[in-house]
């Protein structure tokens, strides 16, 4: 029976005086049952999602766990949770911080049903955070281990002429510290948000890419293996075919740097997209005479990027 609350009727008559009746009104509250799973996740001291959906493997009246506006369950943190180690309650990801020491960690989450929120389950989840450069490679053969990040590009960087064999994303990254003044000055955004769009992602992503690429050379040195993603994207300014050409360049950039130290690549799978300005919001300005949104505007910043993606085995 569906939880819910249901009304039913009944009437009750005398035998004798069959005429003679009364009715009643019975409310019956069919309630939900709720088993909340233990979890184990695991994710790097750089940060990232250990655990995707705590509530993937938990059930709701026998049913899977449904998250969000029009789900049929909410999940939130319960009791004291260490500063750096998160949960989202719209998707029930668990989230570590950059910068969370290494260690075992656990927290305890609590998921109740949208209908009866009084009713609820709690489960504990085991979240073990680690520094890949110092982990054993018997436990990553054992323990794939996949890491995400981005990195971001001034426009229209790198052009062809930059492509020298030496030139890498360390390259292009100080050519885009060179320009911060240009984007303090007329992007058609706030000094603050500039700031921040900077700090959190531009500076961000080419500290974790710096630590990605020493964790990629301990792990091929202990013999492991890696397989590397990069899709590379544009803002729409310029032509497609253009920005076809604009995104490669910047996945060559990035590959180069991440295997600079690599003589032999033969542990290494390299798989490459070149998405360029296809996957662009169409609210981002594509006109070059709109510079301070088109080119020093945060929104079509953040197209600029290569994402990285790495597993580690």
């Amino acid at each position: 029976m569906p939880e819910g609350s249901y009304s039913v009727t009944y009437i009750l008559c005398d035998t004798l005086n069959p005429q003679t009746c009364d009715t009643a009104t019975i409310t019956i509250d069919v309630t939900p049952v709720l088993a909340a799973m233990d979890d184990i996740g695991t994710a790097l001291s750089t940060g990232g999602i250990a655990v995707s959906n705590v509530t993937a493997n938990d059930t709701l009246n026998g049913q899977p766990v449904t998250l969000g506006t029009d789900g049929n369950a909410t999940v939130a943190q319960q009791g004291t949770w260490p500063n750096g180690i998160s949960l989202d309650p719209l998707t029930g990801a668990i989230i570590v911080d950059a910068g969370m020491p290494e260690g075992s960690y656990s927290v305890t989450y609590i998921f109740c049903g949208t209908l009866y929120p009084q009713i609820c389950d709690t489960a504990a989840v085991l979240i073990n955070v680690i520094d890949i450069i110092n982990i054993p490679i018997d436990y990553v053969l054992e323990n794939p281990l996949t890491w995400h990040t981005r990195v971001y590009f001034h426009n229209d960087r790198p052009k062809p002429a930059d492509l020298k064999p030496s030139f890498t994303y360390a390259n292009s990254y100080r050519l885009y510290v060179d320009s911060i003044q240009k984007y303090y000055l007329y992007s058609s955004d706030s000094r603050d948000e500039v700031v921040q769009f900077w700090e959190m992602n531009v500076d961000a992503g080419w500290q974790a890419l710096q630590q990605m690429q020493k964790a990629i050379a301990a792990h091929l040195e202990k013999g492991g293996k890696v397989e590397l993603k990069l899709s590379g994207y544009c803002s729409p300014l310029h032509t497609g075919s253009y920005n076809d050409e604009l995104a490669k360049r910047r996945v060559e950039v990035v590959k180069r740097y991440l295997l600079k130290a690599q003589t032999s690549k033969s542990n290494v799978a390299i798989t490459t997209q070149f998405v360029g300005e296809a996957e662009a919001s169409p609210n981002i300005s594509a006109d070059l005479k709109n510079a301070p949104a088109s080119v020093y505007g945060i929104k079509a910043s953040l197209e600029r990027r290569v994402e990285v993606k790495v597993v580690f085995k």
